[in-house]
């Protein structure tokens, strides 16, 4: 992969990570964790008067000491009520959800008596509950809410956290690339502008028997468009031919002897036919997505130039001054301030897709890193990541490799009976295998496959559903491993919570691992704005490249897609093959869909492409992780894991679920699945819902601390029962839940919470990127 100048460095980078054995790690992982302290939630933490003790000492619960609140829940918002005048609180607010700072802003300058709510006081209250449960127990990855952190991997140095002095965080911020390309947009309405550009074939247009057709990957089923009409005149049909990407249209008008108004006119018709992409187009993927416009405007000559490095030199003027503001007063003037100029430029509102989780609502995105001076992960983790994980990798992927194989067969044997050893074209095998009914074949096998599939984890998770705990040795972990066929390449991202009270804990090796998510998935160190926030981006970027590289013998690329969700930069790594989108990959390094074919080796399915030989996908170009097992695209694709409810085979018919813990690392915690109860009424903050959470929650035998999450929330809330503005949360999302509720014990729980900075304890996660090859075939 990649130009090749940049392999010694990375191969020499590898060295410091755990590469023993057939899984390898980065020499680098991220810590993900939370803009506020733990310490904030259990300051919400009041005494009932019903929880009075007849004798002995008052419960832990009540760490707030003293005798019981006579108003618990009016103690409770007093007190969150402190949080919320924090101006770092209202800043995280304001970068999250402008509209939801307005609120708590304007509510806070009310000076709201917390023993006289209102119902729009209620509502406020449970707005700034909502936003601390996430700052403080979740490990968002947005400004404050959760600043991450590079941490080495180092196997000769003890586990090392060296907090420095207090300092600011380090904060990037860029445009997201809906604002980039609105401003793109902008400019290419000018024709003066437009004649610099170069119009391009799109790579999804493909040509059958003299029609043109663009394939639809952003649809599912993938299908052929036929909207796409072929050149009508002459002078189209040459225009067409020379569309390379780099022609400009100045340079199409001279070459063809036409005049350059007339040469806009048709580039433009072809255009809007869909032949062509006529127009200042975007990049996908770029953490500076603002920068080929800059660099194209810098090409400008004359007044037109002049005005665009103007207009784009003022859009990041008040960029950088929103990054570098001093105050949450400077920063909301200077994000209104970048808005106005924005909306000035585009005629486009600064904000959209409000409410939608994984949309980028604002023009533009912001992370940050912790100021802390070094984190080493050394040598009781370097050994837990060597010896360890990699064991349980291997039983977490054991379904996820049985559902390939029968697909990867199954897809096989359809294109050797449909297409008798031809090359064919990418587009032909989605149509033909459309219109065998393919893809319902594969979602049936699958199915099966996830009810009845080998998975020895399953096996003892549902053996043990009537007990709180299940525990297994590591040779029994080792065993089970062996008879794993890992059979194919992965790359993955393992978040692993390391549960230990303190530093000195972990250094005696006497920490636990609680698994979060394992993703098989593209790269989850190279996304966002992470690698931006890296201290030796180059040198990282490169280590990663040498340990894809090596993974096999093909080329494994990155899918380029029409950007519709959340922010997808990524490091620019791996080499691209636009299906939508386009690639900032430079000639040798991308391909084109529409040129791509498949055919088959050996009884092997093979994806070619002419600039980038053979390819392999970090993912499938398509709009939806569901659609994946209906599609032809799992031969492909490496091991594969969405989320976590790929690790195990289907237990929504089991009610409880034990925690299971092998060797040290727990692998499932334990879980409850509760119906929904009957519609009625609510009224916020009111006495009888904590009173009937809590029963509840003794009816189930919760925790006091857990994770709950409903069906059609992204994302799940935090509960201390002990708090009642979270308890009213749960509460209301429980009256209004229209599926089955699933509750999660916390862990590390509040005791193991290992990362404590100069504000407090902290919620935190590892992130590791492991990367594995295909194995060896079995003998026999």
């Amino acid at each position: 992969m990649g130009d090749g100048t940049d392999i010694p460095e990375a191969r020499a980078a590898v060295s410091g990570a755990a590469t023993e054995g057939p899984w390898r790690t980065a020499g680098w992982a991220l810590v993900k964790s939370t803009g506020f302290p733990y310490e904030l939630l259990e300051d919400l933490r009041v005494l009932d008067p019903a929880d009075r003790h007849t004798g002995g000492e008052a419960p832990e619960a009540a760490v707030a000491g003293g005798p019981p609140d006579a108003d618990p829940i009016a103690e409770c918002v007093r007190r969150l009520l402190r949080t919320c005048a924090d101006p770092r609180f209202l800043e995280a607010v304001l970068l999250s959800s402008r509209g939801a700072y307005e609120r708590l802003h304007h509510w806070l300058r009310t000076d709201p008596d917390p023993s006289r709510l209102r119902s729009a006081d209620r509502r406020r209250v449970l707005l700034a509950a909502m936003y601390l449960q996430r700052m403080c127990a979740k490990n968002e990855s947005t400004s404050f809410f959760g600043p991450i952190a590079w941490a080495r991997i180092d196997p000769d140095e003890p586990f090392r956290f060296d907090l420095g002095e207090p300092a600011p965080v380090r904060l990037t911020t860029a445009w997201t690339h809906w604002a980039a390309q609105a401003i793109a947009d902008v400019m290419s309405a000018d024709p003066e502008v437009l004649a610099e550009v170069a119009p391009r074939v799109p790579p999804n247009l493909v040509e059958r028997d003299g029609r043109q057709f663009a394939v639809r990957y952003d649809r599912w089923p993938i299908t052929l468009d036929e909207r796409a009409e072929p050149p009508r005149t002459a002078a189209e049909r040459a225009l067409f031919a020379r569309c390379d990407g780099r022609t400009t249209a100045a340079e199409l008008a001279a070459a063809e002897g036409l005049d350059l108004g007339r040469t806009l006119d048709l580039l433009r018709a072809l255009d809007r036919r869909g032949s062509v992409r006529f127009g200042l187009t975007v990049p996908v993927g770029l953490i500076d997505p603002l920068r080929p416009l800059t660099e194209f405007a810098a090409r400008l000559s004359g007044p037109v130039g002049r005005r665009w490095r103007g207009v784009l030199a003022e859009l990041e003027l008040r960029r950088r001054r929103f990054r570098e503001a001093p105050s949450l007063a400077a920063r909301r003037e200077a994000l209104s301030a970048v808005g106005r100029t924005f909306t000035e430029v585009t005629g486009a509102a600064a904000d959209k897709d409000a409410g939608r989780h994984y949309a980028d609502r604002s023009i533009l995105v912001e992370d940050g890193r912790f100021p802390w001076p070094r984190v080493d992960l050394g040598r009781p983790l370097h050994r837990y990541l060597t010896d360890e994980a990699p064991v349980l990798l291997d039983l977490l992927f054991e379904l996820s490799l049985a559902r390939r194989r029968r697909l990867v067969a199954e897809i096989t044997q359809w294109f050797a009976d449909t297409f008798a050893g031809q090359s064919v074209p990418l587009e032909s095998v989605l149509v033909a295998a459309e219109e065998a009914g393919l893809g319902a074949r594969l979602r049936k096998l699958d199915d099966r496959t996830r009810m009845d599939g080998p998975s020895a984890l399953t096996d003892r998770l549902r053996a043990g559903a009537d007990r709180p705990r299940v525990r297994l040795d590591m040779d029994w972990a080792k065993g089970a491993a062996a008879e794993v066929d890992f059979d194919t390449w992965c790359v993955a991202g393992a978040d692993l919570f390391v549960a230990a009270p303190d530093e000195a804990a972990i250094n005696a090796d006497t920490f636990t691992v609680v698994v979060g998510e394992v993703h098989g998935l593209h790269d989850q160190l190279l996304q966002g704005l992470w690698p931006a926030l890296h201290p030796d981006r180059a040198g990282f970027e490169a280590e990663i490249g040498a340990l894809i590289e090596g993974l096999t013998d093909a080329r494994i690329c990155d899918p380029v897609l029409a950007h519709g969700r959340k922010t997808l930069a990524r490091a620019e790594v791996l080499p691209e093959v636009e299906f939508l989108g386009t690639s900032p990959r430079p000639p040798g390094r991308v391909g084109r869909a529409a040129d791509l074919r498949v055919r088959l080796d050996g009884g092997e399915l093979v994806l070619e492409c002419p600039t980038l030989g053979r390819i392999l996908l970090t993912r499938p170009p398509l709009p939806s992780w569901g659609d994946e097992v209906e599609s032809i695209f799992t031969p492909f694709t490496g091991a594969r894991l969405v989320g976590a409810e790929d690790m195990f085979r289907a237990l929504d018919d089991v009610p409880h679920l034990p925690r299971l813990t092998v060797g040290r690392t727990v692998v499932h915690r334990e879980t409850w699945r509760i119906p929904a109860p009957p519609p009625r009424s609510w009224s916020g903050l009111h006495p009888a819902n904590r009173t009937r959470m809590r029963r509840l929650r003794d009816r189930y035998g919760f925790p006091d601390q857990v994770y709950v999450r409903f069906a059609g929330e992204p994302k799940p809330i935090f509960v201390d029962f002990e708090v009642p503005v979270l308890v009213d949360l749960f509460s209301r999302h429980y009256d209004r839940a229209h599926g089955p509720i699933v509750v999660s014990e916390m862990l590390p729980g509040p005791a193991d919470l290992w990362l404590r900075d100069h504000a407090g304890r902290h919620t935190a996660e590892l992130r590791f990127g492991y990367y594995r090859g295909r194995a060896e075939e079995r003998s026999g």
